[in-house]
């Protein structure tokens, strides 16, 4: 409940440009923050990762790119991973420093007034908004200088 109610407020700030990372203009960025167990977001820092959507979010086969602050950006897969998730799901693979990951997106099925897209990450196993994981927005895409 605490992470709809921050992400129905709009308050997603820090950005990363698309062309930093050589996006197309239909490529969909995402600015991810980290949310403890205890449920606490501070989004005035700069997002720990950026996940880049190549495709549409109904294209279960679409690419991604998967960008730690600090480092270079990694190809991921998308693959069908349907887990109960109103707003709907997918799952992303990919492999990093020797070893393979696995991420679940869970969509948020609130519709934000900017038009922007939410979800919520979690890695291992899927996770319907229940943290630790990652809050990650697209409506905050357009507004500053990268992180890291």
């Amino acid at each position: 409940m605490i992470i709809r109610a921050i992400l129905a407020s709009g308050i997603f700030l820090m950005a990363m440009p698309a062309s930093a990372f050589g996006q197309t203009p239909n490529d969909v960025l995402f600015n991810c923050w980290s949310v403890k167990s205890d449920g606490k977001l501070d989004d005035k820092r700069p997002p720990d990762m950026v996940l880049t959507r190549q495709g549409k979010m109904s294209d279960a086969s679409a690419s991604w790119l998967v960008q730690w602050a600090g480092k270079e950006p990694v190809s991921a897969m998308a693959f069908e991973a349907n887990y109960g998730s109103v707003g709907g799901s997918t799952g992303l693979r990919w492999s990093e420093d020797g070893r393979e990951r696995v991420a679940f997106v869970s969509y948020s099925d609130i519709k934000m007034a900017n038009g922007s897209e939410a979800f919520w990450l979690s890695f291992d196993k899927p996770s319907l908004w229940q943290p630790p994981g990652y809050v990650c927005d697209s409506g905050s895409s357009q507004k500053s200088e990268g992180a890291s």
